[in-house]
């Protein structure tokens, strides 16, 4: 789901509006506000491909089977916490 969310998300909700308003209206914008969405451009797709290459990296490597809790805090991963209270019989 990151990977999704990190190329659909961020080109649809950010970038695109932001090119259709500049094709729309580039003649009626001021240039500080092309400026100012251009650099958002920019940055949002820069932003965009790194979170997607990222979550791709993690989408396509092997797993770790040796960890038995890889998405606990590094100091948990590798013990099992219980509480034995919570539960009455």
């Amino acid at each position: 789901m990151d990977f999704i969310g990190a190329s659909c998300i961020s080109l649809s909700c950010i970038v695109l509006p932001i090119v259709f308003y500049l094709k729309k209206l580039w003649v009626e914008i001021p240039l500080y506000e092309k400026t100012f969405a251009i650099v958002i451009l920019i940055v949002c797709s820069l932003l965009g491909c790194y979170v997607t290459y990222r979550s791709g990296v993690e989408l396509f490597t092997k797993p770790d089977h040796s960890i038995p809790f890889p998405f606990c805090a590094a100091e948990y991963e590798k013990t099992l916490y219980y509480n034995s209270t919570s539960i009455r019989f």
